[in-house]
């Protein structure tokens, strides 16, 4: 269970995204998000495949009542069959993902419940109230620019992949009681079973200080200032690259010292100016 800003418990299913998830899912990124998102990117979304058919993931946090929880624990099945062809479309062996067991210590129950589907049915208006969500798409080292590879793989022989987080939202009332830490630490536990994807990335406009803190304290490193990455309401923004390092790709020397020189050098520098 997780415990919202009210001190009131709130029972919280883990599942992927399914297609009755779509308008909801809609309009809480219109809530969320000041960007505003094509069709298709929902459409995608609870497909959980990209347009040109690359695997999506995805993990909503929803609302149950005990007795429902109850239902989906003792009458439905863990779906390997889902996660089985999520597993084939990124080339890896089912049999090599641990879908069942946290190695991190984590609460078991968490981890059992984000990898369950709850079969048609189940799915109630209760069911329905989707609290928190992740998606993020994977993507291959040759269909992203050079430069940004170069940045966030050392390796591309051994490191062919990355997993770029597209959005990540909760509803207000479940904010900083540790959702949206769940679904990234969930997203990262099975990416990091994925050999051939080192390094899990996104990107933040400059002026979202909550969001940068909450990342950066997830072990996610700031790389990069991309000028005029957003455009909101016609008027362009900055944004950061941040990724978070996994399965033995490290940050290179370069990104390190370039990362200290601009966290510390530089604001000493223009004091002194």
């Amino acid at each position: 269970n997780l415990t919202n800003n009210d001190n009131n418990q709130e029972t919280v299913l883990f599942r992927p995204l399914h297609e009755g998830d779509r308008d909801e899912i809609k309009s809480l990124h219109e809530s969320w998000f000041p960007v505003k998102y094509a069709d298709e990117f929902f459409n995608a979304a609870v497909r959980n495949k990209t347009i040109a058919g690359r695997a999506l993931y995805s993990c909503a946090a929803v609302i149950v009542g005990e007795k429902d929880e109850e239902s989906v624990f003792n009458t439905s099945t863990w779906n390997e069959e889902a996660w089985g062809k999520f597993a084939a479309s990124m080339d890896v062996n089912p049999d090599d993902i641990n879908f069942h067991q946290d190695d991190s210590g984590k609460k078991f129950e968490m981890i059992k419940s984000s990898l369950l589907m709850s079969r048609e049915g189940f799915i109630t208006e209760r069911n329905n109230c989707i609290s928190g969500c992740i998606i993020g798409s994977f993507v291959d080292h040759s269909q992203c620019h050079k430069d940004t590879v170069a940045l966030l793989i050392r390796d591309t022989e051994i490191h062919t992949r990355m997993l770029y987080i597209m959005t990540l939202g909760t509803a207000d009332k479940f904010r900083n009681c540790g959702l949206a830490t769940a679904l990234v630490e969930m997203c990262t536990r099975l990416v990091e079973q994925i050999p051939s994807c080192g390094v899990i990335y996104l990107h933040v406009i400059t002026h979202n200080i909550l969001a940068i803190k909450f990342y950066e304290k997830l072990g996610f490193y700031q790389m990069q200032e991309i000028k005029d990455y957003y455009s909101i309401n016609g008027k362009k923004h900055n944004c950061y690259l941040y990724a978070k390092f996994i399965n033995g790709n490290n940050r290179s020397l370069y990104t390190i010292l370039f990362s200290v020189w601009k966290r510390f050098i530089t604001p000493l520098l223009l004091t002194y100016e």
